[in-house]
């Protein structure tokens, strides 16, 4: 995974809490199959200088019944919409804050009625729009109930509400804490939920002194709460330094606890070395001497290193690995069955886990940062 886009990913679940709950452990069955990623397709590259084919900051992926590949970029504020061929067939949406404009366009959902969901950050609202040539038709907007989105992608629950998945604080001044609001087809608010607040003293922080304050910062490789949230109410948590994920239904009840014997792996010294840039850049850009700057790395890295629900519903369980090795995952049914072990290309990120059977599409990024789009089959 880019180091960089794992540090991101890292600091909007760190506000998240492992939730314990009553349930024996479920029994852990034989290995079950493990099946390996290749890449069939590539949209993008530095060499292609088409604007199309261009991507500023790739923020949501999906793809439709028919394969079309849906790509949302928050720099240029818009979704570009591709054939199952990787083919650029049109552009929906500009930057703006009028009816079918984009602000911030993060993850992106495609609805049982076909309709594309795209939530706006910026204008702290969902965008419904009907995916149809030359530049989409744009069906209602529905607001948000906060104004800070998750990662986690758009999911609707048994009754067909929508999971608005966002972050906001309990009270003024308070934490900031994940969010579920329920929502109906107008955007009336029938429900909300949140997850337990994190202590100050169950995450690990990069604490930094300047100019009189304090700035606290996820320490690299260090223990946090992950948590994910799918379709139909289920969520997911763990710590991420223990492989021990509470899978609950809507109601918050235990599905089950998914429990593995897995050896943690030692960072490299590549990625001991990016940190360390990072160490030099922070005390370049807050004006403090490196010295100041102490950040004590964990020997190890930590098992799991995200959790997320697939397009199927499937809990994925990544696990940490050995630089440079190819990435994997446990998968989990809905029901908290163990029903693989999926491998891909380390150089590959599973934006929001965009993944449909055995097809997923991901994220790659260049030397020189340009991004691009590839869709993994997975045998």
């Amino acid at each position: 995974m880019n180091f960089k886009h794992s540090i991101f990913v890292a600091s909007t679940i760190a506000a998240v809490a492992f939730r314990a709950r009553a349930g024996a452990a479920r029994d852990i069955p034989a290995d079950p199959p493990t099946l390996r990623a290749t890449v069939n397709l590539t949209i993008g590259s530095e060499n292609d200088d088409r604007a199309e084919y261009q991507f500023g900051f790739i923020s949501g992926l999906t793809f439709d019944a028919k394969g079309q590949i849906y790509v949302a970029d928050a720099k240029e504020n818009n979704v570009r919409v591709f054939s199952d061929k990787g083919g650029y067939a049109f552009t929906i949406g500009q930057k703006g804050a009028g009816p079918g404009d984009f602000s911030g366009p993060g993850n992106i959902s495609i609805a049982n009625d076909g309709a594309l969901w795209v939530r706006e950050g910026g204008n702290h609202r969902y965008s419904v729009i009907r995916p149809e040539p030359p530049r989409g038709k744009l069906v209602r907007v529905v607001a948000m109930k906060s104004n800070y989105s998750t990662g986690d992608r758009t999911h609707w629950d048994a009754q067909g509400h929508v999971v608005s998945l966002e972050s906001a604080p309990t009270n003024p001044g308070q934490p900031f804490r994940s969010m579920r609001a329920f929502l109906d087809a107008t955007g009336k608010v029938i429900a909300t939920d949140t997850a337990p607040v994190v202590s100050p003293d169950s995450t690990e922080q990069w604490v930094i002194e300047v100019n009189g304050g304090i700035s606290q910062n996820s320490k690299p490789f260090g223990m946090m709460r992950v948590v994910a949230f799918g379709g139909k109410g289920l969520a997911a948590y763990a710590t991420n330094t223990v492989y021990a994920v509470n899978l609950v239904n809507a109601r918050g009840k235990r599905i089950a606890l998914l429990t593995r014997s897995v050896a943690p792996v030692k960072p490299s010294a590549k990625e001991l070395a990016r940190i360390e840039e990072m160490r030099v850049n922070t005390a370049k850009n807050y004006r403090v001497p490196l010295s100041t700057l102490k950040l004590d790395v964990p020997k190890t890295k930590p098992v799991i290193s995200l959790l997320g629900f697939d397009m199927d519903g499937r809990l994925w369980v990544q696990r940490g690995v050995i630089d440079g090795m190819p990435n994997e995952a446990d998968v989990y049914s809905p029901e908290g069955k163990w029903v693989g072990i999926m491998q891909w290309p380390s150089n590959v990120f599973l934006l929001a886990f965009a993944i449909k059977g055995n097809t997923g599409l991901g994220v790659t990024t260049d030397g020189d940062a340009v991004q691009n789009v590839v869709r993994l089959s997975w045998k």
